[in-house]
């Protein structure tokens, strides 16, 4: 039997996730689903809504892939502006 067949993980609660966060540490998680994404930021001590972001998952991947186009763009000229 292998260690890791006896091993139990428990995820941990949203509030203790905010205790373990220090006081200038923002936690940005997400969900990509076929037709919204959905956004949790979460910070210590504080109530975050859910942000849900009506966009298809082809869309999505579609403005991720412009996105990482224009920073290897700005890489090769040095461009940061």
């Amino acid at each position: 039997m292998c260690y890791f067949d006896r091993l139990t993980i428990r995820p941990l609660s949203l509030e203790e996730v905010q205790g373990r966060l220090q006081a200038n540490v923002v936690l940005v998680a997400y969900a990509s689903l076929p037709e919204r994404l959905l956004i949790w930021v979460v910070r210590r001590g504080e109530h975050i809504p859910r942000i849900d972001v009506p966009v298809s998952a082809r869309a999505l991947a579609t403005l991720v892939e412009r996105g990482k186009r224009c920073i290897d763009a700005s890489d090769r000229t040095g461009d940061r502006g």
